[in-house]
């Protein structure tokens, strides 16, 4: 149909029992899949590849509710029980895989009460599973709909507010942030860097991806541990990540995916100087 031009992207996925907000409730046919998927996580996906099959840029499909924003509306109606069964076959598959030690983020629920949910359940996760598991605060993802426009004033709660009483409750081990035009600016997650750092959390990034905006360098001057989703990395802030040991992380999978037109420098600058990298974020 989209070949035909019948019709154009944004394009959202929905069916009967699951509507186009990918929102989850218990006992949907589509939850506890054999293969461990669920509609929680793999709605959205869905819906971003046939977006993206269509020709949406990641901008067009922000705008229409999709991307982080649609796992955000899936999450906030899934239960803690939903969440922490659904983590639970996750890492069930990745330790069939050998793996012994993960992250795992917050910052897909983005309120006080509702991101404290999910640390809660990494927490739970960390006690209960056979590996080692750390909880990243990423409250500062994404601008939530109730803050529509007031950016500044959702820096101010995750700063006067959640920071403190997620990290005295014990629920953090470190604090990470997106740092982009769709999402915080450098001088917002700044803020959210120094409010970090007071009690001793150490600090990461998601930047450089889509555009440049010199995030990976200002990750770098608060010894990040690292700065991921790299594509539009300049060589200064190579510089500076290499001085202050924060590792890079490239998303070249997100170029293809987003059908990305303008090749990022990134892979040449990190191979022409010796920089060592992980590939790829997940």
């Amino acid at each position: 149909m989209v070949r035909r031009g019948e019709i154009s992207a944004p394009i959202v996925i929905g069916r009967a029992h699951l509507n186009s907000g990918s929102v989850a409730s218990p006992n949907r046919k589509t939850e506890a899949m054999k293969d461990g998927s669920d509609a929680v996580s793999d709605w959205p996906q869905l819906n971003a590849l046939l977006n993206t099959a269509s020709g949406a840029t990641y901008a067009e499909i922000a705008a229409a509710g999709g991307g982080i924003i649609s796992s955000v509306n899936a999450t906030r109606h899934a239960s803690e029980q939903q969440l922490l069964e659904s983590a639970r076959r996750r890492i069930h598959a990745l330790r069939q895989d050998g793996v012994i030690a993960l992250e795992i983020k917050s910052g897909y629920r983005l309120s006080l009460q509702a991101e404290r949910k999910m640390l809660r359940v990494i927490r739970q996760l960390a006690q209960h599973m056979p590996l080692t598991i750390y909880s990243t605060c990423l409250a500062a993802h994404v601008l939530p709909p109730e803050y529509q426009g007031r950016h500044d004033d959702y820096i101010d709660a995750i700063c006067d507010h959640w920071l403190p009483e997620l990290h005295a409750e014990g629920l953090v081990d470190a604090v990470d942030a997106f740092c982009k035009h769709l999402a915080f600016s450098p001088a917002q997650v700044e803020r959210v860097f120094v409010k970090a750092q007071q009690p001793g959390l150490p600090v990461k990034l998601h930047a450089e991806q889509l555009s440049l905006l010199h995030g990976a360098g200002l990750a770098a001057r608060y010894n990040a541990l690292s700065a991921d989703h790299l594509e539009y990395l300049c060589e200064s802030d190579i510089d500076l990540m290499a001085q202050h040991g924060t590792t890079a992380v490239l998303l070249p999978g997100a170029f293809y995916l987003l059908r990305e037109s303008k090749i990022a420098p990134t892979s040449h600058y990190c191979v022409s100087i010796g920089y060592r990298w992980q590939f790829p974020a997940i």
